[in-house]
């Protein structure tokens, strides 16, 4: 039986998977109807695929959860899965976000090449996403212990050595995402004193550009500053934070954070009816 911090922490992560299972095929809808995906917004609409797919095994895997004391044998195979899939999405997630920035940042940096490279640019994403989700997928099945399928922690479910390289692939991911970042706020700020108020510029760009700058913003201060502050305390000051069974704070702020995201993409991209941006910007 897990702590009630833990049933807490899956609390969370639940309802903001639900959210973004209900927000971001809403934005997704509105996105195709509104002929977005032929503007500028193709790599958002990629992203938002993503982040449903990440939404939908959240919520299956803190449903396992939540019937842990269940027999675990009749359903080992799905359990082993919906661990496998949870895990893998995560750092497939953080790819995929990694992709939207540098999106942004062609978008604002090379106007002229990015109508060319943009469609090129979504491929190599969603190449990249599926390498890095088979590679882990692959990593999990040829490194499975006796309990896998029997535990909801993925890192009893293989091998010490394949966990640690997960780990230490998924820190490694944060670094290039973090220097885009930045880099990306910089350029935008630049951007925006140099065109930002010209009538000439495409709102529909702007717009785009003021949602992913959000969505940075948020990503900074809602999971990557702690998520560094944890790798320091654990491997810099060599104190352990056991999170295994009490739900890894770290991964419950990245759900708080999709959600959040989710929230924002569908403020801007429906509620403010984005078709009529699209149409004023043509």
């Amino acid at each position: 039986m897990a702590p009630p911090v833990a049933y807490f922490s899956y609390s969370v992560r639940l309802i903001c998977s639900l959210i973004t299972l209900i927000l971001n095929p809403i934005t997704l809808y509105n996105g195709s109807k509104c002929n977005l995906k032929y503007a500028q917004t193709s790599m958002v609409l990629c992203h938002l695929c993503v982040k449903i797919i990440l939404a939908f095994c959240t919520l299956v895997y803190c449903i396992c959860v939540f019937v842990e004391d269940a027999e675990f044998d009749q359903h080992a195979l799905f359990v082993f899965w919906a661990t496998l899939f949870h895990q893998a999405l995560l750092l497939v997630a953080t790819f995929s976000d990694l992709f939207l920035t540098i999106d942004r940042l062609i978008a604002i940096s090379y106007p002229l090449s990015y109508a060319r490279v943009k469609k090129k640019l979504v491929l190599i994403a969603v190449l990249t996403c599926s390498i890095v989700f088979a590679g882990s997928a692959t990593v999990f099945v040829t490194n499975m212990t006796e309990k896998a399928g029997r535990s909801l922690i993925w890192m009893e479910s293989i091998n010490t050595t394949a966990a640690v390289a997960i780990f230490a692939f998924t820190a490694a991911a944060m670094l290039p995402l973090t220097c885009i970042n930045v880099l990306f706020l910089y350029k935008l700020r630049r951007y925006n004193k140099r065109v930002g108020f010209q009538s000439s510029v495409d709102q529909l760009s702007k717009l785009v550009n003021n949602v992913v700058f959000q969505q940075v913003i948020l990503s900074i201060v809602v999971w990557i500053i702690p998520a560094f502050i944890r790798l320091f305390i654990e491997y810099g000051l060599n104190i352990t934070i056991n999170s295994a069974i009490q739900a890894d704070p770290s991964v419950t702020l990245i759900m708080v954070y999709m959600a959040l995201c989710s929230i924002i993409y569908w403020r801007k991209l429906v509620s403010n009816n984005v078709s009529n941006v699209e149409v004023s910007s043509r």
